[in-house]
C-alpha cells in the first residue's frame, strides 16, 4: 500500500522539477529560487498541512474508472482542483498574446466539445 499525502505530492512535483532541470542543465539560480520559494509556499499552507492523505493499494482501481467518476464532477463548483490550477493557468496565459485557443484536451465531454476559446 502507498499513503498519499496532498502535501507530499506536491513538494515531490517541486523536487522532481528542481532534479530536472539540474538533470537537463536549465536550472539557473533564478529558477532553484523559485522551486525553493514554492516549496516554502506549500508548507507554510495551512489547509495542505492538514489534507488528510489517503492510502492506494496498487491495482485497485484503474485509470478509465477514476477517469469516468472524476469527468462528471471537475467543472462543478467545488472542485478544488480548479482552485489549485486557476493561478498556475492564469499565469501562463497572461504572458501569451490575446488570440483564440482550443482546448483540445479538457477531457470533460460533457462541457468541452472542442470549442474555441476567446
Amino acid at each position: 500500500m502507498t499513503y498519499l499525502s496532498p502535501l507530499g505530492y506536491l513538494l515531490g512535483l517541486e523536487g522532481a522539477a528542481l532534479l530536472r532541470g539540474l538533470r537537463e542543465g536549465t536550472a539557473d539560480q533564478a529558477f532553484a529560487e523559485a522551486r525553493t520559494a514554492e516549496i516554502r509556499g506549500l508548507l507554510d499552507t495551512p489547509e495542505l498541512a492538514r489534507a488528510e492523505g489517503v492510502t492506494a493499494v496498487p491495482g485497485a482501481i484503474g485509470t478509465a474508472d477514476v477517469y469516468e467518476e472524476w469527468a462528471a464532477y471537475y467543472d462543478e463548483p467545488g472542485n478544488q482542483m480548479i482552485d489549485i490550477e486557476q493561478p498556475v493557468v492564469r499565469r501562463i496565459l497572461d504572458g501569451l498574446p490575446v488570440g483564440t485557443a482550443l482546448d483540445a484536451a479538457c477531457g470533460t465531454p460533457p462541457i468541452c466539445t472542442g470549442s474555441a476559446i476567446a
